[in-house]
């Protein structure tokens, strides 16, 4: 068998796997004094799950951050996030901003508008109870589809929508003057409880994407180790587990094979001791490592 180029192949991944173990090293002591000013108690119930859980949630965040960063930087604007924190009292995910940025962006709504519509939804969420993200998304795809049913979920009135777009042409003007009109320069530096809530969720989820992207190199050559060290025990058995020029998704499925397999496996093993294609299969994999 051919396992030089294997074994440099996992040399050159554990290389990066070990650059993304220092990552996680410096977040997770981020991690670690966040969860110490939480108070003792909790940080020392925070079971082995919830970990869990809490560094999948990461990795996912940072994956989805990649390419909206990506896109949300070809906006060239600096100043643009920092104007929608504030405009939004920080109570939406710098993600979830730039996921509406560029949302913005790609439907033709003027940027410069964004702040403000969104500081609306903020503020209708506050009001009505609604989740602040549902709010945002609303307002900014009904401008982007012109549509009424969407925005109402703002409490606009659809009388008062058609006749601002029939004057205006636009859609984002229209709701920008109803706006306008609704708030005028009044505006409340006193942040409810519900507010506080939202932006202790913004934060947590800010520190979670942050913590993936640290998470992430280690995350991808942990896979890449993993697909070959699949492809290295199943190709013999007639399977075809590639690992090169495979997109993120194809890698994640090929992986749940083999876990799926593995688990079949020792299911059997555990129930028929005796079973002789399990047998065979073990001894055809061993006879191959042994060549």
């Amino acid at each position: 068998m051919a396992k030089p180029q294997i074994d440099l192949k996992f040399g050159a991944d554990l290389k990066d796997f070990r650059r993304g173990i220092s990552n996680i090293d410096r977040s997770l002591s981020k991690m670690s004094t966040g969860f110490t000013a939480l108070g003792g108690v909790i940080g020392a119930s925070f079971a082995v799950d919830a970990i869990r859980q809490f560094a999948t949630e990461a990795v996912n965040l940072a994956s989805q951050a990649e390419g909206v960063k990506r896109a949300f930087e070809r906006i060239n604007d600096p100043q643009l996030l920092s104007g929608l924190r504030k405009a939004t009292k920080g109570t939406i995910s710098d993600l979830e901003l730039m996921k509406m940025a560029v949302k913005a962006k790609n439907f033709n709504i003027p940027l410069e508008q964004l702040g403000n519509l969104l500081g609306f939804a903020q503020k209708r969420a506050t009001e009505t109870g609604e989740s602040i993200d549902y709010m945002a998304e609303s307002i900014v795809l009904g401008i982007a589809r012109k549509s009424i049913p969407i925005l109402d979920n703002l409490g606009f009135s659809a009388t008062q929508v058609r006749e601002e777009f029939n004057a205006t042409g636009d859609m984002a003007t229209a709701v920008g003057n109803i706006i306008q009109k609704q708030m005028g320069d009044a505006s409340d530096a006193t942040l409810l409880t519900s507010e506080r809530m939202a932006q202790q969720k913004a934060e947590m989820d800010n520190l979670k994407t942050e913590i993936g992207e640290g998470l992430l190199p280690a995350y991808n050559a942990l896979l890449k180790v993993k697909l070959a060290l699949m492809k290295t025990f199943f190709q013999p058995l007639g399977e075809t587990f590639g690992v090169d020029d495979k997109s993120e998704q194809q890698l994640r499925n090929q992986l749940a094979i083999l876990e799926k397999r593995t688990k079949d496996n020792e299911h059997n093993l555990k129930l028929y001791p005796k079973n002789i294609t399990y047998q065979k299969n073990v001894k055809r994999l061993e006879d191959m490592r042994n060549e």
